[in-house]
C-alpha cells in the first residue's frame, strides 16, 4: 500500500523550531516522510490544504474514508487533482491555540484509516505539540541568558572603565609631576655626559622607561576623558593622513612596512571629534605594525558604507594587515580593558578606548582574524546628511584634554601633554619649578636646568 505523511513540525532535537506557518497560501509543510522517496526528489509534496485547513479552523482531529465523495470537501480541487482517498489530520496546539497539524493520507485506497489510528494519532500530536513548546521555550531561554550574560560582561567592562575614571585623576596627581621632575635632570645629565659614555647609556634606559610610564600614564588620562569632545565637520581621509605622519616614525622604527592607501574620492564628512579620531586612527596604525614583526602590509582604506537603517550615509575606515592573526581566544576579549595579548609595554586600553570613542560616534568596529593570516579592524562611522552638510550642527564643546581630569589637576600640574607613540614628553615647566633646580626656556624650545644642588657627579670638580 502506498501512503504519504506529512508532518508539519521538526523534531525537539532541532534548535531552531519551525512551526507551520500560516501565509497567504494556507499552510506550509515543513517536515515530510513518504513510503516512496522518489516522491520528494522534486520538493516538498502537495497536500491537501482543504482537510487541513479544515482540521486547524476547527482545532480537531478529523478522518475521512474516501475524501472523493465526503461531503465537506467537496468543493476542493486539490483533493480530485491528488486523488486524495483516505486521510486523517490533527491539529498542533498550544493552550488551545492551533499552530500546526499532523496530515496523513492514502492516494491509492479508501477505508485506509480506523478510529483506533486516529486516536493515535491524535496522542502523537500532542506528543509533538509539546516537544515543540518545550523546543521553543529552551531556545528562548538560551537566548535570554546569551542576552543577559552580554549585559554582565558590559557591565563588568562598563565598571572597571568607571572605577579606572575615577582614579586617573589621582594617578596622574601623584605620578606626572614626579616623572616630569625626573625627566628634567635626564635632559640635563644628556647635556652633560657625551654620548657613548656609560653613564649617558644609563640615562638613555632611563628615558625609555619614563616614556614607558608615561604612556601608562596618557593611557589612564585617556579613560578619564569625558564626553563628546569637541565635534565639527571632518573629513576621516584627511584626519588619516594628518594620523600617518604622526605615526610615520613609528613606522620607520618597526621596519619593513609597507603601507597601502586607498581612498574613495568625494566621501560625505563626519560630525566628529578630530582629536578623538585621530587617537583612534593612531592607535590602529601602530597595533597593525607591531602585529608584522618581520615587516608586511599595512592597507587603508577609506570608504562608502552601507547606509543606516533611516537612510543616514555612513563612511568606513579599514585597516588590514598581513600580520600574525588572532586565535578565536584572543578575538573574544580584544575589546576588554587590560587585555595586552603579551605585548611588551602595552597597558590593554587602547583597544579598549577606541572602542569606546567610536561607540560615542554613534560608530561600529568589527574584527576579522585568523591566526598566521593577518586582521583586519573595520570603523564605520555615520555621516553627514547633504541637508547637514548645508546647515551643519553646531560643534559641541566637551571637555579639553587638561579640563578632562579636573580643574584641580591642572593647577597642580599644568598642561597635559597629548603624547604620541614613540615620541618624548615635553617637560612641564610649572612642575618642575620648585622641584630644586631653576628652570627656564631655551631660544628653541628646550629647557634649561641649572643650579642644581647636591649632584654627586660635580663633587670635586
Amino acid at each position: 500500500m502506498r501512503w504519504l505523511v506529512v508532518l508539519a513540525v521538526i523534531t525537539a532535537a532541532v534548535a531552531e523550531p519551525v512551526q507551520v506557518n500560516r501565509t497567504a497560501e494556507g499552510l506550509v509543510a515543513k517536515v515530510q516522510r513518504a513510503r516512496d522517496r522518489e516522491q520528494f526528489e522534486s520538493g516538498l509534496v502537495e497536500i491537501s490544504k482543504s482537510i487541513s485547513e479544515f482540521c486547524l479552523s476547527k482545532n480537531e482531529a478529523i478522518i475521512t474514508q474516501d475524501a472523493l465523495v465526503d461531503g465537506r470537501f467537496q468543493k476542493s480541487g486539490s483533493i480530485q487533482m491528488f486523488n486524495i482517498r483516505s486521510a486523517m489530520c490533527s491539529p498542533l496546539s498550544n493552550k488551545d491555540e492551533p499552530f500546526g497539524v499532523i496530515y496523513v493520507d492514502n492516494r491509492i485506497h479508501g477505508d485506509s484509516f480506523t478510529e483506533d489510528d486516529l486516536k493515535l494519532l491524535e496522542a502523537f500530536a500532542d506528543s509533538v505539540s509539546i516537544a515543540i513548546v518545550n523546543s521553543r521555550l529552551i531556545h528562548e531561554l538560551k537566548k535570554s541568558l546569551a542576552q543577559l550574560k552580554q549585559q554582565q560582561e558590559a557591565l563588568i567592562q562598563h565598571e572597571k572603565l568607571a572605577a579606572m575614571g575615577q582614579l586617573s585623576a589621582g594617578i596622574a596627581h601623584e605620578v606626572r609631576g614626579p616623572l616630569t621632575a625626573i625627566s628634567g635632570y635626564v635632559q640635563y645629565y644628556f647635556a652633560k655626559f657625551p654620548p657613548g659614555s656609560p653613564f649617558y647609556e644609563k640615562m638613555q634606559r632611563i628615558e625609555d622607561s619614563l616614556e614607558s610610564i608615561n604612556g601608562i600614564v596618557e593611557g589612564l588620562l585617556d579613560v578619564a576623558r569625558k564626553g563628546e569632545g569637541r565635534r565639527e565637520r571632518v573629513s576621516l581621509a584627511a584626519v588619516l593622513e594628518s594620523t600617518l605622519k604622526v605615526a610615520e616614525h613609528a613606522l620607520i622604527k618597526l621596519g619593513n612596512i609597507k603601507l597601502v592607501k586607498d581612498v574613495t574620492p568625494d566621501l560625505p564628512p563626519c560630525h566628529a571629534d578630530r582629536r578623538q579620531l585621530q587617537q583612534v586612527f593612531l592607535n590602529m596604525v601602530v597595533n597593525g605594525g607591531q602585529a608584522m614583526p618581520q615587516g608586511g602590509t599595512l592597507t587603508l582604506t577609506v570608504r562608502a558604507g552601507p547606509k543606516k537603517s533611516d537612510g543616514r550615509p555612513t563612511v568606513e575606515v579599514v585597516f588590514a594587515d598581513t600580520g600574525v592573526g588572532m586565535s578565536p581566544e584572543v578575538r573574544a576579549q580584544i575589546f576588554h580593558p587590560f587585555f595586552t595579548k603579551g605585548k611588551k609595554g602595552g597597558t590593554g586600553l587602547g583597544l579598549s578606548i577606541s572602542k569606546s570613542i567610536i561607540d560615542a560616534h554613534g560608530g561600529e568596529i568589527a574584527l576579522e582574524s585568523e591566526l598566521g593570516k593577518g586582521t583586519t579592524f573595520t570603523l564605520r562611522f555615520p555621516a553627514m546628511t547633504p541637508a547637514e552638510i548645508q546647515n551643519p550642527p553646531p560643534s559641541i564643546a566637551g571637555p579639553s584634554p587638561e579640563d578632562a581630569v579636573g580643574k584641580a589637576l591642572s593647577d597642580s600640574i599644568g598642561e597635559i601633554p597629548v603624547v604620541a607613540p614613540d615620541t618624548k614628553p615635553d617637560l612641564n615647566l610649572k612642575a618642575l619649578a620648585g622641584q630644586g633646580p631653576s628652570v627656564s626656556s631655551t631660544p628653541s624650545g628646550g629647557v634649561l636646568i641649572s643650579n642644581l644642588t647636591s649632584d654627586p657627579e660635580d663633587k670635586g670638580r
